[in-house]
């Protein structure tokens, strides 16, 4: 009988346990964030209204077609057409303090910069590819998301600037980095108002 009362009572206790920590994974599993860069429900963005920083140089290059970056930077090192970051004509180039990667709609009449991706070194809005995430919030205060995870296991943080209607930001800038803690290793600026028009 005391057999019999013990193994009920490690049975009781096991499926107790097992109960404790199905709910705890649905209670922390909740949902997984994969809405980056292309997936943004813009409907739900609360602050969209901030002007578009058209002090800042890099972002002054949106929207200026191949032709005129090149008179501005030169002559890029590679061009072509690629599917990395999504179908696209690019131009980059590769400077000692970091590369910069121009990217245009394939279906565009004129190659246009439609995102710029900046790697680490490169500057925008005051700060630098290569800082952290606290440290670009330092800079440029509360972000609109993030950071959280997103595409390719790395991590995101955004801000949004202007509005181009519907809820959607002329421009988004975006900073990633592998964790929240490491050092960001790109930024993705991207005209967002063009797929509005």
């Amino acid at each position: 009988m005391k057999g019999e009362s013990s193994v009920f009572s490690y049975r009781n206790l096991s499926l107790i346990f097992l109960l404790i920590i199905i709910f705890l994974l649905v209670l922390l599993g909740g949902t997984t964030i994969d809405a980056y860069p292309n997936e943004v429900d813009w409907d739900k963005v609360e602050r969209p209204s901030d002007p578009v920083p058209r002090f800042d140089p890099v972002i002054n290059l949106l929207g200026k077609s191949f032709t005129e970056i090149k008179c501005l930077l030169g002559e890029p090192d590679a061009e072509g057409f690629s599917h990395l970051y999504g179908t696209h004509h690019y131009i980059s180039y590769n400077h000692e303090r970091g590369g910069m990667y121009f990217c245009s709609p394939p279906d565009a009449e004129e190659e246009i910069a439609v995102l710029i991706i900046l790697e680490a070194g490169q500057e925008v809005m005051q700060t630098k590819v290569g800082m952290s995430f606290k440290e670009i919030q330092s800079v440029l205060g509360e972000p609109d998301y993030g950071p959280l995870p997103g595409k390719g296991n790395a991590y995101y943080m955004d801000y949004y600037f202007g509005q181009a209607g519907n809820g959607v930001p002329e421009v988004f800038l975006s900073f990633s980095a592998r964790t929240p803690g490491s050092l960001t290793s790109e930024a993705f600026i991207k005209w967002e108002a063009y797929y509005t028009n």
